[in-house]
């Protein structure tokens, strides 16, 4: 029986069953909890690994016109794709 083996993008380590992990919704890369400094499993519908936020610019807050608020440009951009 051959088993497909999934490996941790950080530290290059296989991903076992007991072990919690997450993937990127950007890039599909799966990264135990550890080692992407998850102690539990977000409670955001996406979660994005810091390669992909830095890249899509997750981190920077959007004014949201007309309100005087500001809110995550990650929310913006799930508001657009309507995701």
């Amino acid at each position: 029986k051959e088993e497909t083996a999934w490996h941790c993008k950080a530290c290059s380590k296989a991903i076992k069953d007991n072990q919690e992990s997450i993937a990127c919704d950007h890039c599909l890369s799966w990264y135990h909890f550890l080692c992407s400094s998850l102690s539990t499993k977000p409670k955001a519908r996406n979660w994005f690994c810091k390669n992909c936020k830095t890249k899509l610019n997750l981190n920077l807050f959007t004014p949201v016109l007309g309100t005087g608020r500001r809110i995550p440009a990650s929310s913006l951009i799930f508001q657009i794709l309507n995701v």
